[in-house]
């Protein structure tokens, strides 16, 4: 399988000067055989400057009329796709150099694998971060290690848009989680492969900046929670997989239900101790509402 051509897609919201680097480190990619969409979802900020960039490259500039949150951002994005293969970038990411040559390359090397991602480093406000053991990615058939975390990064991933159309993209209801939710999806059925550098990691995230949606969203961790409660609810899993997912909805309600009663919140303790009591469908319903009112 030659891979010829790449569609990368970012989605943005304001971070002129974040997006500017962004997509500077894709255009200086040494594999060229990509077409860039970037998704402005309805930005307050002036983006015009990137846009000129963007565009005065031959590449795509897709304006959303209304502000519709990064699922959303990202699936117009694919929509737009015309080769077999997806990228994804968040704004304020950085690619290095090599990061398609290398990953295009050890797809055509692994022709079985439809999904990979690449090792990334972090930086927090501008500082280096040191990731313990248990913060590597992993690799192959990696369900288990999704449910208990987010192991994989937008940022990092390539996946054939097969892949892609066949698990339906980002779930829109998400406004946060919604890379948890469908690599969950993803990983339970498709193993995904880990592509290393000698040159060391190929992307770098930023994070610590104000506008990060996980600073603005109370108990994000509840819609990790009910990712697994759909996930368990929605397909025929084996014995195995059902009790690693009851596992992780159990760990992360016990948590959830002690933040809520410190916060006076009395039905949402009722409704992450169903998670002990095993009501695993009346669970659904409750956090449906808890996490979309």
């Amino acid at each position: 399988m030659g891979i010829a051509c790449v569609t990368v897609i970012i989605p943005v919201w304001n971070r002129s000067v974040m997006l500017c680097r962004a997509v500077e480190s894709v255009l200086a990619q040494s594999f060229q055989g990509f077409e860039l969409v970037v998704v402005d979802d309805a930005s307050a900020e002036d983006l015009s400057e990137v846009r000129c960039l963007v565009e005065g490259k031959g590449h795509h500039w897709l304006q959303m009329e209304k502000n519709v949150g990064p699922a959303a951002a990202r699936n117009a994005g694919a929509k737009l796709a015309k080769n077999e293969w997806l990228s994804f970038l968040d704004s304020d990411d950085v690619w290095a150099p090599d990061k398609l040559q290398s990953q295009v390359e050890w797809h055509e090397r692994h022709p079985a694998f439809e999904i990979s991602q690449c090792e990334e480093a972090w930086v927090r406000k501008g500082r280096p971060v040191q990731k313990k053991s248990y913060q590597e990615q992993p690799q192959g058939w990696i369900f288990e290690d999704c449910v208990k975390a987010c192991c994989i990064s937008p940022s990092c991933v390539m996946m054939s848009r097969r892949l892609w159309q066949q698990s339906g993209g980002f779930d829109e209801r998400y406004r946060v989680c919604e890379d948890y939710e469908l690599w969950l999806r993803t990983a339970l059925y498709n193993p995904v492969g880990l592509v290393r550098s000698h040159a060391g990691p190929l992307v770098t995230r930023h994070g610590g900046h104000e506008d990060q949606l996980s600073f603005a969203v109370e108990a994000m961790d509840r819609f990790r929670v009910l990712a697994l409660l759909e996930l368990m609810e929605k397909n025929e899993l084996m014995e195995k997989q059902k009790q690693v997912i009851e596992q992780g909805v159990l760990k992360r309600a016990e948590v959830l239900g002690k933040g809520a009663r410190k916060r006076g919140k009395a039905a949402d303790v009722e409704t992450y101790a169903l998670a002990e009591k095993g009501a695993w469908q009346e669970m659904v319903r409750e956090m449906v509402g808890l996490c979309f009112q």
